[in-house]
C-alpha cells in the first residue's frame, strides 16, 4: 500500500517513503535528476523542481519576448502557485514540454490546462489525488473530524472546478484518477499545526494514473504532442526504466467498466478497518 500527504487548500505532492523529511528527500531527487541542466538556452527556459514559489518567480525573472517554452521535470507542487505559473505561461504563448516526469500538480494544473504542450520521447504524465477526489472520500458523517474539515475541502473543491472550467476542461478529470486506480481505503489521520492548511493522509492501491491523450482529450484538454505511453506495461515500464524518477506503480487507461463509480468514492472503508497490504 502506497501513501500520499495532501494539503486540503494548498495541493502538494509529498510521497510516503521519502524518509523523514520529505522535503529534503525530494530536493535531493531534484538535484539528482537536474544535474547541470541550464535554467535559459536560447528561446527555451529549463526548469526542474516543485511547482512553488520559486517556479513563479523562475518564470517571472527569466521569460523574455523572445521566450518560446519551457522544458518542466516536476513531481508536483502547490495548486495555487501552478495556477499563477500557468497564468504566465498563457500570458506569453509558451509551450510547455514535459521532460522525464510531469507529475501531480505538474500535469494536472500545468501541463493539461495549458493550450499548447507536448510530451518527449520516454517522458511520462502522472496524476493522482485531488482536494475533489479527497473531498469525495470524506463526505461521510462517520469520519471524527467532518465537521472541522467540510468548510475547508468544499473551498477547495469548489476552486478547483472553477479553475477546470476556465481552462475547458470537464471537472469529471478531478475525480477520474481516483476512479481508474480504485482506491481500497483511505485513513483520517489529519495534522492540524496549521489550522488554515491541515495535512491529512490517504491510501491507494496505486499510486499514479498514466492517462492516453485520448483520454484527456475527452476531457477537454487542448491537443498535445509528442510522446505518450498507450498501455500499462509501457507505462510501468515507463515508471521503473529511469531510477532517477522513482514514483512506483502506475494505472493507466483501462477499460471504463472497471473504474470504481464516483458514488461508490463515498463508500471507500478507513484504512484502519482494513488489513494493509505491501502492493
Amino acid at each position: 500500500m502506497r501513501c500520499y500527504a495532501i494539503l486540503l487548500l494548498l495541493l502538494a505532492a509529498a510521497s510516503c517513503g521519502l524518509g523523514n523529511d520529505p522535503a529534503r528527500a525530494q530536493e535531493s531527487r531534484y538535484k539528482e535528476v537536474c544535474a547541470d541542466r541550464p535554467a535559459v538556452a536560447g528561446d527555451t527556459l529549463y526548469f526542474c523542481g516543485s511547482m512553488d514559489g520559486d517556479f513563479v518567480k523562475f518564470l517571472s525573472t527569466n521569460v523574455s519576448p523572445n521566450t518560446s517554452k519551457i522544458i518542466v521535470t516536476s513531481y508536483g507542487g502547490q495548486f495555487h502557485a501552478t495556477k499563477e505559473a500557468l497564468e504566465i505561461v498563457e500570458r506569453n504563448g509558451l509551450k510547455i514540454v514535459v521532460e522525464g516526469l510531469c507529475a501531480s500538480a505538474c500535469a494536472q494544473y500545468l501541463f493539461i490546462p495549458a493550450s499548447r504542450g507536448e510530451v518527449l520521447p520516454g517522458a511520462i504524465l502522472a496524476l493522482h489525488i485531488t482536494s475533489t477526489s479527497m473531498r469525495a472520500m470524506r463526505l461521510r458523517e462517520d469520519w471524527s473530524e467532518y465537521e472541522r474539515l467540510q468548510p475547508l475541502m468544499d473551498a477547495a473543491a469548489e476552486e478547483e472546478k472553477a479553475f477546470y472550467l476556465k481552462y475547458g476542461l470537464d471537472p469529471q478529470l478531478l475525480l477520474e484518477p481516483m476512479l481508474a486506480m480504485r482506491p481500497t481505503c483511505v485513513s483520517e489521520k489529519v495534522n492540524w499545526t496549521n489550522p488554515q492548511w491541515p495535512a491529512a493522509d490517504y491510501f491507494v492501491k496505486n499510486s499514479w494514473w498514466a492517462p492516453r491523450k485520448a483520454e484527456l482529450e475527452r476531457f477537454g484538454m487542448k491537443p498535445k504532442y509528442g510522446f505518450w505511453v498507450e498501455t500499462l506495461a509501457d507505462a510501468q515500464l515507463q515508471a521503473n526504466s529511469n531510477k532517477k524518477y522513482r514514483i512506483g506503480k502506475v494505472e493507466i487507461g483501462g477499460n471504463p467498466d472497471f473504474r470504481m463509480k464516483a458514488e461508490k468514492l463515498g463508500q471507500v472503508p478507513k484504512c484502519e478497518s482494513v488489513t494493509k497490504s505491501k502492493s
